[in-house]
């Protein structure tokens, strides 16, 4: 499911669905630099994802998070369950 049509079956109009791409984009670019913070450098090991979306929220609203994480250069394996930067 895209993001388009998670807000239309949802009935956002279209400044909604622009403040909620923007709300994934900002979750994300935090996550990457709490991610910064924790790992000063690249070890090449996959942490587990709860270590960084251990807020809660629906699982359609994370995998969109997700793909902006990917989008922003993170690495995902084992269907999304390992992270690494």
């Amino acid at each position: 499911m895209t993001l388009s049509d998670y807000c239309y079956k949802k009935g956002m109009n279209l400044q909604q669905y622009e403040t909620l791409q923007q709300d994934i984009e900002n979750t994300a670019l935090a996550i990457i630099q709490n991610v910064k913070n924790m790992y000063k450098t690249d070890t090449g090991v996959y942490y587990p994802i709860n270590e960084i979306l251990a807020f809660n929220t629906d699982e359609t609203m994370k995998q969109f998070i997700i793909v902006e994480l990917k989008r922003q250069g993170m690495e995902f394996y084992d269907n999304n369950k390992l992270w690494r930067y």
